[in-house]
């Protein structure tokens, strides 16, 4: 590591010294998605090394009128506070990179990668489509727990590791209602009814216009990918390879960016490309320090 980015006041420091307008990413992981983005634009992505970071790096930022872009998950904050504190510092409509992953499109478009999906493609939507409704009707109580004993900073999340925590045992997705039942069980005894009546409001008002998948947490949404990738395919009669995370990363992210494109989609690149223009012209506006 380099001294630069050993401290806030180096990372800022290296935003001074360097030709290129920084964009600063919570982790490694996020890179191929915001640069897809960004890659015809004179900036340099750079991991900040997790949310904590990017917030102080913002506060630096709107301090000293700093010439650099903030991006930040959107993670429960997004329940509650709708606005960011300064135009280059983006912060996510949803809860993670990965909910952006989450998208009929781009899981028709993944499947065509092992599998020939011209005559599946009423079959993969609607496979889609009855996920995305199992989830908001499974899992909306285990989500409202876990945001509530975030918001009441417990440390133990409800959540579990794995998406498969939640599933039943098999190459399809049906979730488990006896998991989901004690995991519930086991966080709901340890929060009180007004933080969770609480949560369980600002959620009801999150999904007025969003979908509920879209404060699933990341590493969730990526069990529940692998295995629609691999149902999918297997349904054709052809045999999906293993899939990692980073894998699954790559491979949505190579597709998500192409039409159609989500509402949130279509905003998230415009606000980052605009944020990333006006970030260049003010570098080139300031004296040198």
């Amino acid at each position: 590591m380099s001294d630069f980015t050993r401290t806030k006041r180096g990372k800022v420091n290296e935003s001074l010294f360097q030709d290129k307008v920084l964009v600063w990413i919570e982790g490694d992981t996020d890179f191929a998605f915001y640069e897809r983005v960004l890659r015809d634009l004179d900036c340099k992505l750079k991991s900040a090394g997790g949310r904590p970071e990017c917030e102080k790096l913002a506060e630096e930022l709107v301090r000293e009128k700093l010439s650099f872009v903030v991006v930040m998950d959107g993670d429960y904050n997004i329940l509650i506070r709708k606005r960011s504190i300064h135009r280059w510092v983006i912060v996510l409509p949803r809860y993670s990179m990965e909910n952006f992953l989450f998208e009929e499109p781009a899981l028709k478009r993944v499947c065509a990668n092992y599998c020939s999906t011209g005559d599946h493609h009423k079959m993969i939507a609607r496979e889609f489509q009855r996920v995305q409704r199992s989830i908001g009707t499974k899992l909306r109580r285990l989500i409202v727990l876990d945001a509530a004993r975030t918001f009441a900073n417990e440390a133990t999340k409800v959540l579990p590791r794995s998406a498969d925590a939640l599933l039943e045992t098999g190459k399809e997705i049906q979730f488990s209602t006896k998991a989901i039942s004690k995991l519930y069980q086991a966080g709901r005894a340890q929060i009180t009814s007004g933080d969770y009546t609480e949560a369980e409001q600002l959620i009801a008002e999150f999904t007025k216009d969003k979908r509920l998948v879209d404060i699933l947490k990341g590493h969730i949404i990526l069990g529940i990918l692998r295995r629609l990738v691999s149902t999918l395919v297997g349904r054709s009669g052809r045999r999906c390879p293993k899939l990692d995370n980073d894998s699954l990363r790559c491979l949505f992210t190579a597709e998500i960016w192409s039409p159609p494109l989500s509402k949130d989609h279509r905003v998230l690149k415009n606000r980052l490309r605009r944020a990333v223009r006006e970030a260049i012209r003010s570098a080139g506006s300031t004296p040198p320090r």
